[in-house]
């Protein structure tokens, strides 16, 4: 799992994160997604969004 250390730490009242003890990887959470992204569409497939109602 990645998750930003804003919300690792305890960022936006998700204080259960804060009982793990973290484990850097040096990786930019962004940097990461935009490597996914390239190495798909390197391959040829789509990178694809859709709408899952969870913003009203």
């Amino acid at each position: 799992m990645a998750i930003s250390d804003y919300l690792a730490g305890g960022g936006d009242n998700l204080t259960f994160f804060k009982t793990i003890k973290p484990r850097g990887t040096g990786v930019l959470l962004r940097t990461a997604i935009a490597d996914y992204m390239r190495e798909q569409t390197q391959q040829g497939k789509s990178i694809e969004a859709s709408v899952d109602g969870r913003v009203k």
